[in-house]
């Protein structure tokens, strides 16, 4: 994700907080399943219990200011429709891209779906179902838990966890010992204040999911690591949920875009794929 959001800019802006990344992800699941208009975004709101149906025509005006959704020409007697930008389509796919590559050190089978995100039919499908599985992720979190109290909402809040987590080893992550945190360098990089940084930290060891260590370096609490492996334990398996059924349900295209990539076929045939889909129940 710090590498994804450092190529793409916009992608960095969509990082910095989650009612940005929230925002996107709206536009893509509604663009994905029937269309973006303000009353089908107002009805995602009210369903999702996290964003009020006040702020639907908030969000949708931003991302306007953004350039992420354009207007398409109205339909008399009908909501007023938006569709993604092509800037947007792309940076999202990028972002789709960045989280599936960290899915595939995992299941190496997901290398077939992130090879057919340029198909916009294969992305649109891939986009709506992990969507629905943050959606459905988002109702069943308790939302009182110390990490979303502290990091998501605050701006680079997330930034700030991963550079963190940057800090571990494969087999040390979330990193158990003292590790060091630069507050000026996070302030430079993420172009925030350091107080702002400093408020994020303190308010992180008031909830008990870090200690400051003092010269730049902080731990991690047991707390913290455990709320950290929560999370995304859980998005990794929307992620892997959503590409498994993107390979059923879209076998033909992503069959058909692993063709095109490969070398041509040698006399002994097709060559054969693991196919994700198949460890995962109807």
């Amino acid at each position: 994700m710090m590498e994804a959001g450092e190529r793409d800019r916009a992608l960095d802006g969509i990082f910095k907080d989650a009612g940005r990344y929230v925002a996107a992800m709206c536009a893509a699941y509604l663009h994905a399943s029937g269309g973006l208009t303000l009353p089908r975004l107002k009805e995602l709101c009210a369903s999702l219990g996290i964003l009020s149906v006040g702020r639907a025509r908030a969000l949708l005006l931003y991302l306007r200011y953004l350039g992420y959704v354009r207007p398409l020409p109205p339909v008399r007697g009908e909501p007023q429709r938006y569709v993604p930008t092509d800037a947007f389509v792309q940076t999202w796919r990028n972002h789709m891209r960045a989280a599936l590559g960290s899915v595939q050190i995992v299941e190496p089978a997901v290398e077939e779906p992130i090879g057919a995100l340029d198909d916009a039919d294969v992305l649109d499908h891939f986009s709506k179902l992990h969507s629905e599985n943050l959606f459905a992720s988002a109702r069943t979190y308790d939302q009182q838990m110390a990490f979303f109290r502290v990091f998501p909402q605050r701006h680079a809040g997330s930034q700030i966890v991963w550079t963190i987590l940057l800090q571990g080893s494969e087999r040390d992550c979330p990193p158990s010992g003292t590790v060091p945190f630069s507050v000026s360098a996070a302030a430079r990089k993420f172009n925030v204040s350091r107080m702002h940084i400093k408020r994020l930290l303190n308010d992180a060891e008031r909830e008990g999911l870090l200690r400051l260590e003092g010269g730049g370096t902080l731990a991690l609490t047991a707390l913290g690591r455990e709320q950290l492996v929560f999370v995304y334990s859980s998005q990794f398996l929307c992620l892997l949920d959503a590409a498994a059924r993107t390979c059923r349900d879209k076998a033909e295209l992503i069959a058909r875009d692993a063709l095109r990539s490969q070398a041509p076929p040698s006399s002994t045939g097709p060559a054969s794929h693991h196919v994700i889909s198949e460890s995962i129940p109807a």
